[in-house]
């Protein structure tokens, strides 16, 4: 098929529209993108006074932020209250904030209360918990 208006031009194309612009800045380096990934979920202390900890890992290329990789350790109560914040701001313009998993009085007590982590059930619930929290 050949169309005698439309020319072959050695020029680069100019872009027209947002989706072009989107297309051009992918090009050029990516979208602009935040990573974040909860991983190493870990007992600290032993007993009652005991709690999950959880490794917080975030990868940006946001001019926003100074580093553009960082890593915390932030524990389950942590992401409780970041929560709350987060609705109290966001979520009267309409923004959806996913729930945070139940905090399971025993599942987390089988826990403060073992001396080994592998026990499957152990396992199973800190998993399910840990991939609730990404």
């Amino acid at each position: 098929y050949t169309n005698p208006h439309l020319q072959l031009s050695s020029q680069p194309a100019q872009l027209t529209s947002f989706h072009d612009m989107s297309a051009q800045r992918e090009l050029e380096g990516g979208d602009e993108y935040i990573e974040i990934s909860i991983t190493s979920p870990h007992k600290v202390g032993e007993g009652m006074g005991s709690y999950m900890a959880y490794k917080v890992s975030t990868k940006t290329n946001l001019s926003y932020f100074k580093k553009k990789d960082a890593t915390v350790t932030r524990r389950f109560s942590d992401f409780l209250g970041l929560r709350d914040k987060l609705s109290d701001k966001y979520l009267q313009n309409g923004r959806i904030i996913p729930p945070t998993p139940d905090k399971s009085v025993i599942g987390m007590t089988k826990i403060k209360m073992s001396k080994e982590e592998d026990s499957s059930d152990q396992s199973e619930f800190v998993e399910k918990r840990r991939a609730s929290l990404e």
